[in-house]
């Protein structure tokens, strides 16, 4: 009996031994090649083992490559216990080339509802020898979630490349979705737990894939704090290409996001729509889009493209949405025929809408569709909305279409500020609507300021205007220290500042060198309301090859307004047959 005991005893002592080293929990730092033989390895035994206290890093060499389908990685990590998988030592990031797909849910490395894990140089990539959308892979880096109460947070991907192929119109360079690897059926959520929080995408290049960045959520649980940039600049190059829309950086559901320092462009010849950054519906969110650096291609004839597009923020609850210092340069749209352009939409109505220090220059147009430059299309009767300190140069217009162009446009809000914006080097062909700065909304007070407007040329017969405000009878209009000059037009009329309706001021403004060789020239233009000049500067109105009552007009009041005038300096120099 004591020998059987004795036997029992060290089996189940060499049991638990045995037990113990096949499934301890990983730690410290590992090497590939070396600790394991692959990547695919390494994650294998990190799904089955866990991670220990102090977490584990695989040091993964230099130059080093690896062609196949990775596991899943399931494993998760804590903020104490962490999860890194980065270059180690000098040369080529390593680099894992996909295996063959076999659906419409395959991705170079996957997460399934993994906190706490990063990836710092570990580069991705389709096989060439992937040639059908079966067999493509659909996602670079993949996050997804193990169920609706699990979902993946806290993780970094930067300093990356990531290539995949843009004749997979499903093809994303980083993806965060509310589903399972098993289904992209979208998933209930509750509460934090279930969304993809507080990631970081920053310094990776993403080239070819036909969407660049896509994070989703619910409409139950919003994402919060996830970072596009911010940290490093993202490079998203050749997005696009087919009959599809296009996406640089996509985003749907999310809160206090932001999408910082991005270097965007699109792939010549895309068919479809094309944005290069879409933040979707998120209501009563906070969002930034900053400091980005955009440029897309039309290749359709009537499809819209965008650079800039966000429709969160609805539905004010204090917050923020901020479009700043972000450069729009050299887009194209050859092909366009009732197909627009607009650098940058905002429809979110969020309580302050801020839309400031943006350059957008170096675009060339012939369709016939509208024009917006920056346009908030808003309605909200508490919002405060700031276009201030934009620069919009270099924009040209061609073709004999009637489409209407507005380089700012603010549409509803309650408090609008249009202040030290640069508008010049703008020039138009056809009949359309010509306006510089253009508010025809109900307000409840208005601001424009220390705006200079030059440089404007108009070949066609559109109406033109420096500043155009329609306002309602409650609105309170100050039109201060703008600089509006250097007008050729052969406009029907011209005006360097048209305002009608609501009770305004307009103070040291300076209009001058506007010269129209067809239709009327009129310096300020007051409609309905109460006007009120004081201290303007208007000189060198000039209209040739046209005849007829009142051609040019320093100030032209409409009859039954009231207008009062004071200290204000006309000087004409018209040529025109009547003043």
């Amino acid at each position: 009996m004591k020998k059987k005991y004795l036997l029992r005893l060290l089996q189940t002592f060499l049991f638990i031994a045995f037990s113990s080293a096949s499934y301890a929990q990983l730690s410290g730092v590992k090497t590939i090649p070396g600790d394991y033989v692959t990547i695919a390895a390494a994650i294998t035994d990190l799904n089955a083992s866990g991670v220990a206290t102090g977490g584990v890093t695989f040091n993964v060499a230099a130059n080093y490559t690896e062609t196949g389908m990775m596991p899943v990685i399931t494993a998760t990590g804590t903020v104490g216990n962490p999860i890194v998988f980065q270059k180690s030592g000098t040369g080529t990031n390593p680099t894992i080339t996909a295996g063959t797909g076999i659906g419409t849910r395959d991705g170079v490395i996957v997460l399934q509802g993994t906190d706490y894990i990063t990836f710092d140089g570990i580069n991705v990539e389709e096989n060439a020898a992937n040639t059908t959308a079966t067999t493509q892979m659909e996602w670079g880096y993949a996050l997804l979630k193990a169920s609706g109460t699990d979902g993946s947070q806290n993780v970094i991907i930067k300093n990356s490349r990531i290539i995949l192929s843009s004749s997979n119109i499903s093809s994303v360079g980083i993806y965060s979705a509310n589903q399972t690897p098993a289904t992209t059926t979208s998933l209930l959520i509750s509460n934090i737990d279930g969304t993809n929080s507080y990631n970081h995408f920053y310094s990776n290049i993403i080239v070819g894939a036909y969407n660049g960045i896509v994070i989703s959520s619910s409409p139950s649980f919003y994402d919060i704090f996830n970072e596009v940039g911010v940290l490093g600049a993202n490079i998203i190059a050749n997005f696009g290409g087919g009959a599809s829309t296009a996406k640089g950086i996509y985003t749907l559901f999310q809160n206090d996001l932001k999408i910082v320092n991005n270097n965007i462009t699109s792939r010549t010849g895309t068919n479809g729509i094309v944005y290069g950054i879409h933040n979707d519906v998120a209501t009563s969110s906070n969002v930034e889009i900053s400091n980005n650096t955009i440029t897309v291609h039309g290749g359709g004839t009537t499809q819209l493209i965008m650079a800039i597009y966000n429709q969160a923020g609805s539905t004010p609850s204090g917050n923020n949405v901020i479009i700043n210092d972000n450069i729009i340069q050299d887009c194209t749209y050859p092909t366009a025929t009732s197909g627009g352009f607009q650098a940058i939409q905002n429809i979110g109505t969020a309580a302050n809408v801020k839309i400031n220090g943006n350059t957008i220059s170096d675009f060339n147009y012939g369709g016939t569709a509208t024009l917006f430059m920056i346009n908030s299309n808003t309605s909200n009767s508490d919002m405060l909305l700031e276009i201030n300190n934009n620069t919009i140069n270099n924009i040209t217009r061609t073709g004999t279409g009637t489409g209407a162009t507005y380089i700012i446009s603010a549409a509803t809000a309650a408090f609008v500020n249009l202040d030290n914006n640069n508008i010049y080097n703008i020039s138009k062909a056809g009949s359309g609507v010509f306006r510089m700065y253009s508010n025809i909304a109900a307000p409840l007070q208005e601001s424009y300021s220390a705006n200079n407007i030059y440089n404007i040329t108009n070949t066609g017969s559109g109406i033109t205007a420096g500043i155009y405000s329609t306002t309602t009878a409650a609105c309170i209009s100050t039109i201060n220290s703008n600089q509006i000059y250097n007008f050729t037009t052969n406009a029907t009329i011209t005006y360097g500042i048209y305002k009608t309706t609501g009770t305004y001021s307009l103070e040291r403004n300076k209009i001058n060198d506007i010269n129209a060789n067809l239709g009327e020239v009129v310096g300020i233009y007051t409609g309905a309301g109460t006007a009120t000049l004081v201290n303007n500067l208007i000189a060198n109105l000039d209209v040739t090859g046209a005849t007829g009552a009142t051609m040019v007009s320093g100030i032209r009041g409409a009859a039954g307004s009231a207008l009062y005038l004071f200290y204000n300096t006309i000087y004409l120099n018209a040529t025109s047959n009547t003043t």
